[in-house]
This record gives C-alpha cells, structure tokens and sequence, in this order.
C-alpha cells in the first residue's frame, strides 16, 4: 500500500475519476471525491506526512473534474408535506415542518428566528394573506452573516399564535 501512495500521480487519479463518471456518479459526488483526494495529496506534501511527495500533485492546478451544475433543489408538493406531517407526534414538530415549507427558511435559519420576529397581523389590513419575514444572521458570503427577508402566509401565523398561547408553550420549562 506504501508504493501505492509513493507511486500516486495525475494520471492515476485522473483514471479514478474517469471511473467513478463510468460507473454514473453524479458530477457532485465525483468533485467531492476530488477534494478529499485533493487535500489528500496536499498532506502528502506537508511535513506532517513526512513529505511523502515533494509537492503537492495539485500544486499548478485547479480542479479537475467538471464543475457541477447547479440544478434546481428538489422540492415537496403539499401533499407530500401534509403526508410527511401526518407522521410527526408532536404538533412542534408539525409546525416547525409547515414553517419551512411556507416561508423557505434554511433549517439552520430556524433556530435564528424568535417571536419577536413573527409579524404582528393587526399591523396589517385583513385582506393581506401574506406578511414580510426578516431572518436575522442567514448565511451569507465567505461565512459572514446578513439578513434575508422571506414572507410568511396568515394560515401560517393563526397557527403560530395559537401555539405560542397553548398550554404546553406557555408552560415550557425553557422560558422560565
């Protein structure tokens, strides 16, 4: 196995990729593969390993597999989301799920939002059926943070408010 990584080049790998397109791996799935065998052979090169290689195989060069489109995600009918909510036991679970579906939040923005957050309906005349969202702290370029509105449906927000009045919330031990 020794001689493998010692005798480890381009080619080699480039034949590994050529495989994995072969065997019909989506073009993401073979870019990951890339950059772990990427920082791979950058370690190979690092004292760490005891320099391995002299310089890292990728040293003069980007990427070499395609670069992955970037498709439209995937997204849940209503159907599907009223069918996946039927199996939640807990009606937190229940909301949090239409919460994301509605608004199109981020699952790491969820945590981000608080009651403070929510729109006030009586702000607003009762023929609007929709509400602006500020989700604060969402991801933003290079890790930093920045604000992303969204818009939040009536049917969405009676459903929050009754929440936030039930018993169960009102009682949460995590408020106190």
């Amino acid at each position: 196995m020794d001689q493998a990584i010692v005798g480890l080049n381009l080619t080699i790998i480039d034949d590994f990729y050529k495989h994995l397109i072969n065997k019909g791996l989506a073009a993401s799935t073979v870019r990951g593969y890339e950059s772990l065998i990427k920082s791979f052979t950058n370690w190979l090169a690092s004292e760490s390993s005891g320099k391995v290689h002299k310089k890292s195989l990728y040293c003069n060069s980007g990427f070499r597999t395609s670069n992955p489109s970037k498709g439209i995600p995937r997204y849940l009918l209503p159907n599907e989301v009223i069918q996946l909510s039927k199996g939640m036991r807990w009606e937190i679970q229940r909301l949090i799920t239409h919460f994301i579906f509605d608004t199109g939040v981020r699952v790491s923005e969820v945590l981000r939002v608080t009651q403070d957050d929510i729109p006030n309906m009586e702000n607003y005349p009762e023929t609007d059926d929709y509400f602006p969202l500020r989700i604060k702290g969402s991801k933003g370029r290079n890790g930093a943070y920045k604000m992303r509105d969204t818009i939040i449906s009536r049917p969405l927000l009676v459903r929050l408010n009754r929440y936030f009045n039930s018993k169960s919330y009102i009682e949460s031990p995590r408020l106190h």
